[in-house]
């Protein structure tokens, strides 16, 4: 399904959002964080001619992430990390649809999560770097 939101549908539209991010290091190992959940919930109703017909949709979107970081090349003004770890995702969509006619109580529930392995380089400016 092809769905486009600008920042104020989206805004209209969001039941919750929560997210935690964060991170450590010695100066040169780094381990970062990042947990989230967006709660997404909009329902409609429309009638005609004495039928109704009610939906309502339902979409979470959970996430994690967990990286590390060593130094592969440094120079005063910038550090080159190369970095790994995971990240989790999980998206859950629930649809109900209500209506008077034979329809009455349709349902569908669509659960999916999977996890990836992440590789690659990043990097720390100068000003960022002398605060690690």
């Amino acid at each position: 399904i092809d769905v486009d939101l600008d920042p104020d549908d989206l805004a209209d539209v969001t039941e919750s959002a929560i997210g935690l991010g964060g991170y450590a290091t010695d100066g040169k190992w780094v381990i970062q964080f990042v947990v989230g959940k967006l709660e997404l919930e909009e329902g409609a109703s429309t009638g005609k001619g004495g039928a109704t017909l009610t939906a309502k949709v339902g979409f979470d979107v959970t996430g994690a992430e967990l990286t590390v970081g060593y130094p592969v090349y440094e120079i005063p003004a910038l550090t080159l990390r190369a970095y790994t770890g995971a990240r989790y995702t999980k998206h859950e969509l629930d649809l109900s649809l209500t209506a008077t006619g034979p329809l009455n109580g349709l349902s569908k529930s669509i659960d999916e999560s999977w996890t990836d392995v992440l590789i690659g380089p990043g990097q720390v400016p100068s000003l960022v770097n002398s605060w690690l």
